[in-house]
């Protein structure tokens, strides 16, 4: 039998209830073991889905990457249960990575980030 510490917290989540809110500090990130999960973003014209996650997924990520606040909320569809992941694990291992792979993964992260913005409507002339 291992004494290994499992690193990962289990959590079970369910249909309608709020894993985190746009705009929250990040300090993990999400495995979907089984569930949807629904992302939506928030601006001054209202809510808008900017993805589901299924099992086998995994969301929360970009908050560690970039040490922003999240960029979207994420709501259980069905009942779901998801792994959490400690933000200092990734951080590690981003750490240790080849500094390229780590540059590039930055520059994903910032390129969908700004693309989650909706552009400014023209203003009148």
């Amino acid at each position: 039998m291992s004494t290994q510490k499992q690193p990962f917290k289990r959590r079970i989540y369910l249909p309608g209830q709020t894993i985190f809110k746009q705009g929250d500090r990040g300090d993990c990130m999400f495995f979907i073991e089984k569930g949807t999960v629904r992302l939506t973003r928030s601006d001054a014209s209202g809510d808008f889905e900017i993805g589901k996650v299924l099992a086998g997924g995994i969301f929360g990520e970009m908050a560690l990457i970039d040490d922003k606040p999240r960029s979207a909320s994420a709501m259980a569809v069905d009942e779901s249960v998801l792994h959490e992941v400690p933000g200092d694990m990734l951080k590690q291992k981003l750490a240790t990575a080849d500094p390229f792979l780590r540059k590039l993964v930055q520059i994903l992260s910032s390129n969908l980030r700004q693309s989650l913005v909706p552009p400014k409507p023209p203003e009148n002339s």
